[in-house]
């Protein structure tokens, strides 16, 4: 009799802390120490919760609806942060919506949560998934003064100087654009190609104050806007804008030559199947990488005759100096800047 009463009250004791633990999680209060019982019960309570909201984005994503499939798992991830399954999900919708530097995000996280039973099962797929999507990002590094200076990437700010790490960005051409008050800004053509860092390096040149109002009175009437011919701006701009469409047609036959290598290799041939079964999306991915280049490289040749014309018939101030006046450059891997006054 006696030994029963213990064994009840055991039973009690566990079926009590049990419920206390979970009360303590739903209240979200940090557990540890004795309570350790309270990770496996909230494991489950989440999951469970979360299944719905989860099965209906994969339906979603079944049928191309990828934009409220990737609302559905955001709701979920707010609901449970930690849940590996959730941002692996959020990956594969933010990759099928060309969004390389979100997938890489979730990717990255949830590699890191190594002993996570999802990720042990699914390793080797999402290592797959991580290294595709980066081979559609480069990194950005750009160095220089002064401090705070802005950084806009073809219209999208990425930060001030100095940069605290690189920014990961979608492989392509973009318009980098250093500006500060009171400083002369810079703006160079950008290439940035897969798995690839560029390093460019600024420092902006003070401006000088301003004049007197009286050393403006008797200047000549117009300005250079007012005159005909092409402005210096879409000279450097058309320029610009051709070399960098030179450099991504430069990436991308190297793409097509990497994925020709790979359909040409043993890695494709597999006796009883065809080179198609073994690696279908080789030379799809070839041919428009080839697509790219072509491209790239025409609209190269039509930017830079548009700025070779733009500078034949660019305009001038009468009283314009002859001779250039740099007051700095900056070099990167794919491109080169200068500033000064002209």
């Amino acid at each position: 009799m006696h030994r029963q009463r213990k064994k009840g009250e055991a039973k009690m004791t566990s079926r009590t802390l049990r419920v206390a633990a979970a009360l303590l999680v739903g209240f979200g209060v940090s557990v540890s120490g004795g309570i350790a019982l309270a990770d496996p019960i909230a494991s489950a309570i989440t999951e469970a919760e979360i299944e719905p909201f989860v099965q209906r984005g994969i339906d979603l994503r079944k049928i191309g609806r990828d934009i409220e499939a990737l609302a559905i798992f955001e709701d979920a991830l707010l609901k449970a942060p930690a849940s590996v399954r959730v941002k692996v999900h959020l990956a594969a919708t933010h990759q099928a919506l060309g969004q390389w530097v979100e997938a890489e995000r979730y990717l990255s996280e949830a590699l890191r949560q190594g002993d996570d039973p999802y990720v042990r099962r699914h390793r080797p797929t999402i290592e797959r998934a991580y290294e595709f999507v980066d081979q559609r990002l480069g990194s950005l590094d750009v160095v220089g003064e002064p401090e705070g200076a802005e950084l806009v990437l073809s219209g999208r700010s990425i930060g001030r100087l100095p940069l605290a790490a690189p920014v990961r960005v979608p492989i392509g051409a973009y318009v980098l654009e250093v500006r500060k008050e009171g400083y002369y800004s810079v703006a160079r053509p950008v290439a940035i190609g897969g798995g690839m860092l560029l390093r460019e390096s600024v420092a902006l040149g003070a401006r000088p104050a301003a004049a007197p109002a009286s050393a403006t009175t008797h200047d000549a009437p117009g300005t250079e806007d007012d005159r005909g011919g092409s402005p210096r701006w879409l000279t450097w701009t058309l320029t610009g804008a051709g070399l960098a469409a030179g450099v991504v047609s430069v990436v991308a036959f190297q793409i097509r030559e990497k994925h020709a290598e790979r359909w040409n290799s043993d890695a494709c041939l597999v006796p009883g199947s065809t080179r198609g079964q073994v690696c279908p999306d080789e030379i799809d991915a070839g041919r428009s990488a080839d697509r790219w280049g072509i491209g790239s490289a025409v609209l190269s040749g039509v930017l830079l005759a548009g700025g070779l014309t733009s500078f034949v018939l660019e305009r001038r101030p009468p009283n314009e100096r002859s001779s250039l006046s740099l007051e700095g450059c900056g070099v990167g891997v794919a491109s080169a800047g200068c500033f000064g006054s002209f």
